[in-house]
Order: structure tokens, then C-alpha cells, then sequence
């Protein structure tokens, strides 16, 4: 399973990125903020994202939506 981290707090992302991996999961990416998150998304097509709804500059519920990366699922 690919799976996408999105938090804009760094102890957090790295923390849960860290876990994941520790337990065989393939984390294609941990970034920091919406931009670089579709971009991630666009990139890597995860099979599932975590993210952070309160999210800069736009709100992670907001850049999660359909249709704002062409290859989300």
C-alpha cells in the first residue's frame, strides 16, 4: 500500500511517517503543506493519504478533493 503524509507539523509528519515504516509501510512521501501535497499525489498515486485538515496555505480537506490531482483515486 503507497501511502501519502501530509502535516505541516514536522514532529508529527516524521513521527507518523517513521511509524508507518517501522511497520513495512511504503511511505512515498511526508510533506508539509497542500501545494506539495498534490504534487505528491500527482507523483506517487497512493492508495491511501493521511491528512492534516488545518493545513497551509488552503485547508487539507480542501486540496484533498476530487478532481485537484489528476491521478487521486
Amino acid at each position: 500500500m503507497r501511502i501519502v503524509i501530509a502535516e505541516d507539523d514536522l514532529l508529527l509528519r516524521e513521527g507518523v511517517a517513521m511509524l508507518l515504516r517501522a511497520e513495512g509501510v511504503d511511505v512515498r512521501a511526508a510533506v508539509a503543506n497542500a501545494v506539495d501535497f498534490l504534487a505528491a499525489v500527482d507523483e506517487h498515486a497512493p492508495d491511501l493519504a493521511i491528512v492534516d485538515v488545518r493545513m497551509p496555505p488552503t485547508t487539507g480537506s480542501a486540496a484533498s478533493a476530487p478532481g485537484n490531482a489528476k491521478s487521486w483515486r
